[in-house]
């Protein structure tokens, strides 16, 4: 093992050694850390004002993109009712967080049933105009989807709902982005 490998200053000349002399000279201020998370503590009243900033400077774009939509119906009261289902991709982008199987070009989700709600001709984006070229997909809301599809699936997504009543169940939307 070369010298200076197990020491802390590394004694060698490169990388370490140039980050190292930055940080000595800045650990001469003292900082308080957050013993349990390990970086300074963030006093109570500015993450509210961070993020009400935050919320001031987002701007939600309207984009014309092919959208699918499906609603996912799960049981909330008996998750053992709820099963793993495929939704397929066609080539999209879901929006969220959901495992991608790329063998099947589909994402999985969680639940009793999925219902395919069509195609929509438009997509939201947010952006932030002090952030260079940022852009991130936004899900359209309940309300948006129920506005944007066509009358049969309307239709459908009530017929959906009587089937699988509140409270025991709920009906989520996943939105995929660019698809073919």
């Amino acid at each position: 093992m070369p010298q200076g490998m197990n020491e802390w200053p590394p004694d060698w000349p490169d990388r370490a050694g140039v980050w190292y002399d930055v940080w000595k000279e800045d650990s001469d201020v003292p900082i308080e850390l957050d013993k349990d998370r390990g970086f300074p503590p963030v006093p109570p009243a500015e993450p509210a004002e961070a993020a009400e900033q935050v919320r001031g400077t987002i701007r939600i774009e309207a984009v014309v993109d092919k959208t699918l939509v499906f609603a996912v119906v799960s049981d909330i009261r008996d998750y053992r009712n709820n099963t793993g289902k495929f939704v397929p991709c066609q080539e999209g982008t879901a929006i969220g967080g959901y495992a991608h199987d790329r063998e099947r070009d589909a994402v999985l989700v969680d639940g009793v049933e999925v219902a395919h709600l069509g195609t929509v001709g438009l997509a939201f984006d947010a952006t932030m105009p002090s952030a260079g070229p940022w852009r991130a997909p936004v899900p359209m809301p309940e309300a948006v989807v129920e506005q944007l599809v066509s009358g049969y699936y309307r239709r459908r997504l009530v017929a959906l709902r009587e089937k699988y009543p509140p409270p025991q169940y709920k009906v989520e939307y996943v939105q995929l982005r660019g698809c073919n």
